[in-house]
């Protein structure tokens, strides 16, 4: 795909966002001087999204860069206030991968990827008062000692040796 660019909605002359999620400043004249225009980073946030720093009339701004893209690329003709990410990477902002839509389907189609995918079961082995048990999966373990799978996987990718008393090992 070519790489389109577009004014950002409210910045216009100032900023523009690419069909690729990127964006850039453009050539300004301030205070006299000649700034000439980059490609701007995108920071991550913690929600897993992506903004960019942008500066107008002395305030700053982070717009979240799905968004920017969305404006300039994505025909919204229902006007709906959702943007959802197509592949579930919140930082894969480009306009192939956004669509936008309504609230309740952004929240059905979450995990919907990861829900398709096949399971893959990983057989365990639990050692615990010298005695030793197999699992056909870290699910049935977890349920079997009642505890969180997520302490069998640290075991089993060597983050702790131990989860409740008990050593989890691939068999």
């Amino acid at each position: 795909m070519i790489e389109q660019w577009k004014d950002v909605t409210g910045f216009i002359g100032r900023y523009q966002v690419s069909s690729l999620g990127r964006v850039r400043s453009l050539d300004m004249l301030i205070n006299g001087r000649v700034r000439h225009g980059r490609i701007l980073t995108n920071r991550n946030r913690p929600d897993g999204y992506q903004d960019v720093l942008l500066h107008y009339n002395g305030k700053q701004y982070r717009p979240k860069v799905h968004r920017l893209v969305a404006r300039a690329f994505v025909a919204n003709p229902n006007g709906l206030e959702e943007i959802n990410h197509k592949d579930e990477d919140k930082t894969n902002n480009a306009v192939e991968n956004l669509e936008w839509c309504t609230r309740k389907y952004n929240n059905a189609y979450r995990g919907l990827i990861s829900r398709r995918a096949p399971s893959v079961s990983i057989r365990v082995k639990a050692l615990f008062n010298d005695k030793q048990k197999e699992f056909p999966s870290v699910k049935r373990a977890a349920k079997y000692f009642g505890i969180s799978p997520s302490g069998i996987y640290d075991c089993l990718n060597n983050k702790k040796k131990t989860t409740h008393g008990i050593r989890f090992r691939r068999a």
